[in-house]
């Protein structure tokens, strides 16, 4: 009959001594256990398993003495109590439970399990969960502090995310960022996509300041720059920009003013607001990119403005905008 484990949740030190242990709240070392399951590579079913046997364990302490604490269901028992968990499944989570050390299997003669009237009991001992409660402890503490580490990671680089698209518009590192945030990365993996994002801000803010230096000297170097501007101005009504096609686009679609009324003076203004409506619009961002892409940036922006001025009449924007990538690729010279 085998009394002892050669392992302990991975470890290959001695178990604990009784004499130094203390009881141990059950619910609270299967918590714990829970916490850290995939640390010790456990997964929900197994836990499930143990979880019933704590439940024939009428106290809510379990004693660390060995074979102090002996349950000792039948599987058709334990297979009633797990809603009906089939045996094979059932044998194979218990060897797991045997295997990473959770209890120890305290056989019979003939492997039956059973308590006779003297006090001696054959079935599984959960002593060592008071053995290495504090060991178990300790490596859920790490476990959820990880999982809180990752989790703060994660928000912040999607806050960097959403600063650039902002800033600049949807680009390749942002869509890539949308994909990896839906998976479970690594932490090295969020470190390394957290440096790239703060560095492509950098560059982006960088790359701002420098043209609004350069701006600044243009005006100080020609004033008459600034009064061409001011008659621009006035020639259009008090449009916000001299570029001739973005004022068509602005006078001939109004819906974005429902949602952006700030006046739009560039065309990297109007960029970032498409880049905003294809969501609101139900546009997936990779259609955008490859809008982008494919015909450009102005194109693309026109096809959302004008996109969002007959969204009431159109039942699939996304497939609207596909096929205007494909008829605009056909023929380049047509306007959209």
């Amino acid at each position: 009959m085998k009394h002892e484990r050669q392992t302990q949740f991975g470890r290959t030190t001695p178990a604990v001594q009784s004499s130094d242990v203390t009881l141990v709240d059950k619910w609270q070392v299967l918590q714990d256990l829970t916490d850290c399951a995939e640390t010790l590579e456990l997964n929900h079913r197994t836990l499930s398993v143990l979880r019933a046997l704590l439940t024939f364990h009428r106290d809510r302490d379990i004693d660390p003495e060995p074979l102090s604490t002996v349950v000792f269901p039948s599987n058709k028992t334990l297979s009633h109590r797990l809603n009906g968990m089939p045996e094979s499944t059932l044998r194979r989570h218990l060897c797991k439970l045997v295997a990473s050390g959770v209890v120890i299997r305290h056989d019979s003669a003939n492997r039956k399990r059973f308590k006779r009237r003297a006090g001696v009991a054959y079935g599984f001992d959960l002593a060592p969960l008071a053995q290495n409660a504090a060991y178990i402890a300790s490596i859920a503490d790490q476990a959820r502090e990880k999982r809180d580490r990752l989790a703060n990671l994660r928000d912040h680089i999607a806050q960097l995310r959403e600063t650039l698209l902002n800033d600049n518009g949807p680009c390749e590192i942002t869509e890539e960022t949308r994909v990896i945030l839906r998976r479970k990365p690594d932490e090295a993996v969020l470190n390394a996509l957290k440096a790239r994002l703060e560095g492509q801000i950098e560059t982006a803010t960088t790359a701002k300041m420098n043209g609004h230096d350069n701006q600044n000297e243009r005006h100080i170097q020609s004033e008459s720059l600034i009064c061409s501007d001011q008659v621009v101005e006035k020639k259009e009504h008090n449009s916000t920009t001299s570029d001739s096609a973005l004022v068509r686009l602005l006078e001939q679609c109004k819906e974005y003013k429902l949602y952006f009324p700030d006046p739009v003076r560039h065309w990297n203004d109007a960029f970032k607001i498409a880049s905003q409506l294809t969501g609101m619009m139900g546009i997936d961002q990779a259609v955008f990119l490859q809008a982008v892409s494919k015909i450009g940036k102005k194109k693309s922006v026109i096809a959302i403005f004008q996109i969002l001025d007959r969204l009431p009449t159109i039942d699939n924007p996304g497939g609207y905008l596909r096929r205007l990538i494909q008829n605009t690729q056909s023929n380049p010279e047509t306007a959209l």
